[in-house]
């Protein structure tokens, strides 16, 4: 089926113009074990098995990340740490005071995000109606 999507109407950021623009509709989340379950049968490996080895990447990615790695989860992408603080005019008026939040990115990889450019868009129309995008294929990032 693709991805749903539905009209809304909102202010553009720059004209406070109201427009119209398509959004994504959530079908929900999928967990762990949702994921591990799908991988089993794949990887011919339990369950129990695949969580675990999830929990030690979760574990030792943390641990590269916090030592300043980037850590590549090819092929879906890489793990960066992030640093959002305040400036200031001073070198010497600098602490760690001046930091906001430490956060983790995803950086998708280029296949990952050239599969996912394919990946059909299905208009939910408020009659409930649904109206398929096809993709073309080789746009531009």
């Amino acid at each position: 089926m693709g991805i749903l999507a539905r009209k809304i109407k909102r202010k553009h950021p720059k004209s406070e113009k109201e427009q119209y623009y398509y959004s994504r509709v959530s079908a929900g989340r999928v967990d762990t074990l949702e994921l591990a379950k799908e991988m089993s049968i794949t990887a011919g490996q339990s369950v129990g098995a695949i969580v675990g080895l999830l929990q030690d990447m979760h574990d030792i990615a943390l641990n590269y990340l916090s030592m300043g790695y980037s850590v590549n989860l090819a092929p879906v992408g890489i793990l960066q740490s992030k640093i959002n603080c305040k400036g200031v005019d001073n070198k010497k008026d600098f602490s760690t005071d001046q930091i906001k939040k430490v956060n983790v990115h995803l950086l998708p990889s280029v296949p990952f995000k050239s599969d996912f450019k394919l990946t059909n868009v299905t208009i939910v129309n408020a009659d409930s109606k649904f109206v398929e995008y096809e993709p073309k294929p080789n746009l531009p990032s």
